[in-house]
């Protein structure tokens, strides 16, 4: 699943997730689609809920499986099923 429609995915059930979280998901959904475009501002208000190593950690989530996600897509990696796959 592409990062992209993950964030779509995440950003329904937005209207669930306590106030407090909603930077933290739009956050993501900005490091997902281009994280070359994150202001300054968006970091700002991020700031006013997470600290500085909280920030750093989420960010690093995301890009973490950005890279995976587009490592799987170069090479068509299929998803596998719980336990398939493995040798027994």
């Amino acid at each position: 699943m592409a990062a992209a429609q993950l964030v779509k995915r995440v950003g329904r059930f937005v209207d669930i997730i306590e106030q407090d979280v909603r930077p933290i998901i739009a956050n993501v959904g900005r490091i997902a689609r281009d994280a070359s475009r994150v202001s300054d501002e968006a970091f700002a208000e991020l700031s006013r809920h997470l600290n500085e190593g909280e920030i750093v950690e989420v960010t690093c989530v995301v890009g973490l499986f950005a890279y995976l996600n587009r490592f799987n897509q170069a090479l068509c990696v299929e998803p596998t099923r719980p336990g398939e796959g493995l040798d027994s």
